[in-house]
């Protein structure tokens, strides 16, 4: 098989293998593990987290199979902004089920505190996005 030659990218962002399994590994680990801890007991929820991490899994391989026509910058955002509806949609779910809390004990007397770990997720894509500005610049 050829080796795909990555589009280069206008500023710090460009494609590089360990940054982008960094990230999609890392943004998905957690739905992974969450989704075989359930499965004996409660299936359904088990299914959403691990459906969820193949959705934003396949989308990241998807992405990179094309990175010889995208620029690094947009996917590593768009991905970005995949695991984020993703962990929404993860949080949303056992929060209308009344299940929050029992997906971290810290948050016991407050399920609904785990709602800013989502602040997490635009702040690491306002952080990218100052970096690839400053790389533009030099």
């Amino acid at each position: 098989m050829p080796s795909k030659t990555p589009r280069r990218g206008s500023g710090q962002f460009q494609w590089n293998i360990g940054g982008w399994l960094g990230a999609q590994v890392g943004g998905t680990v957690w739905m992974v593990i969450l989704g075989f801890t359930l499965i004996q007991r409660n299936s359904w929820m088990a299914c959403l987290c691990l459906g969820m991490a193949l959705l934003v899994n396949l989308l990241a391989l998807w992405l990179w199979s094309r990175r010889d026509r995208f620029a690094p910058y947009p996917c590593i955002q768009g991905l970005l902004a995949a695991v984020t509806l993703a962990t929404l949609a993860i949080l949303v779910t056992f929060d209308a089920t009344g299940r929050l809390a029992d997906l971290d004990p810290r948050f016991r007397n407050n399920p609904r505190g785990l709602y800013t770990l989502l602040f997490m997720f635009p702040a690491l894509m306002a952080m990218f996005h100052f970096q690839n500005r400053l790389g533009r610049k030099k």
